[in-house]
């Protein structure tokens, strides 16, 4: 069953950003582009139909070098192009981690274009 994009319920604003990442599950292994991000999600651009029933692992380094891995589970699927667009839900393993992930997109939210939470 394919799941859609459903309509936007953005809570937090997202820090808009091209990021390479590595996609990893099972024994699978993608390459994709970030497109935005918040402290709990990720929109990831990719030419892979990626199942929805599977833990993934998400690896990427910011321009500025802080290399973070994240678990998640994806939750939407749009076409767009000869690819997908895919919106993802993630978490941090470790405090630290964590910690430097927020502050990184905390710092930049300041500095870079956001996507407000009231809008598409």
């Amino acid at each position: 069953m394919e799941k859609i994009k459903f309509q936007n319920k953005r809570q937090v604003p997202r820090l808009k950003i091209s990021c390479p990442l590595i996609i990893t599950y099972s024994k699978n292994q993608h390459q994709g582009m970030i497109q935005n991000l918040s402290l709990h999600g990720l929109s990831i651009y990719c030419s892979e139909i990626l199942p929805f029933e599977e833990d993934y692992e998400f690896h990427f380094s910011f321009p500025e070098g802080l290399a973070i891995r994240a678990r998640g589970a994806l939750l939407w699927r749009a076409p767009e192009g000869a690819a997908y667009v895919y919106g993802a839900k993630i978490s941090i393993p470790g405090f630290i981690s964590r910690l430097k992930f927020k502050h990184y997109i905390q710092k930049n939210l300041k500095n870079r274009e956001v996507l407000d939470a009231s809008k598409s």
